[in-house]
């Protein structure tokens, strides 16, 4: 009864806090370190554009609400522990306050109650594991729920993205850009765009937009780009210019036309 009482008290008063507490911090230093991460990385811009205040206060915030979470999972442990360590410090004297009635009255020899003693520590260590060890089965639970959820997010992605392929197979308007890989050595020819044209879905909209079609050519984009020659993309923006870079590259095959490259 020690032992369960124990157990059922840890788990009602610092199960919900300490992995709250947990998931808390987690996702504190993952902010932090995101922000860390983004500023590193766009040190030249951030400079360039004078944001090193806003970059600066944001740090600053996200470090804060690091602290102000660290402190709650520090006071959930120092709970937990204070209560282990009283309640534990209960038991080495409740079998003694037990067995001192029967030990007065001469009905047991103080040998008795040393092997009660111990018998009574190792029945409480075992089964008291759990309580003993709740604060790293909390981080432990803490983190397969951070991880269920990175899984169920990629499922939600996997899942959405089968449906879009699906819905592209599906729909009538749209074709496939052909890419072929020149074979063999020796041609000049670098890159060759032919009738090029690139669906694109519309901000949001279900219908699309076909970037390619340009005056005096409505089946599609052409050009030849050979060995020593330059190539200059020039247009206003969200005519295709990185489309088309995208679609030369392999990104992007929803549309019609073919290139070799």
């Amino acid at each position: 009864m020690y032992a369960v009482f124990g157990t059922w008290t840890t788990y009602r008063g610092f199960s919900r806090g300490l992995v709250r507490a947990q998931h808390q911090v987690r996702d504190s230093e993952a902010h932090f370190r995101l922000y860390l991460v983004k500023v590193d990385e766009c040190a030249e811009s951030v400079a360039f554009y004078g944001a090193a205040c806003t970059e600066r206060g944001r740090l600053l915030t996200a470090l804060r609400t690091l602290i102000r979470e660290s402190s709650s999972l520090l006071c959930w442990q120092s709970a937990q522990s204070t209560f282990q360590r009283t309640y534990s410090y209960v038991a080495m004297v409740l079998p003694s306050m037990l067995m001192a009635p029967v030990y007065f009255r001469g009905e047991v020899e103080l040998g008795a109650i040393s092997q009660i003693i111990m018998a009574f520590n190792s029945v409480k260590g075992v089964l008291m594991f759990v309580a003993n060890n709740f604060g790293k089965l909390a981080a432990l639970k803490a983190r397969a729920q951070r991880l269920e959820k990175l899984y169920q997010s990629l499922d939600r992605c996997a899942d959405e993205g089968r449906s879009r392929a699906q819905e592209l197979a599906a729909s009538p308007k749209r074709g496939c850009i052909e890419l072929e890989e020149f074979t063999g050595g020796g041609e000049e020819v670098l890159l060759q765009v032919e009738d090029l044209r690139i669906v694109v879905p519309d901000a949001g909209q279900p219908s699309e937009m076909r970037l390619g079609t340009v005056a005096g050519a409505p089946e599609g984009s052409s050009l030849c780009l050979r060995s020593g020659e330059a190539l200059l993309l020039q247009g206003a923006s969200g005519v295709g210019k990185s489309a088309l870079l995208r679609a030369i590259a392999g990104l992007w095959d929803t549309g019609s036309g073919r290139i070799r490259r």
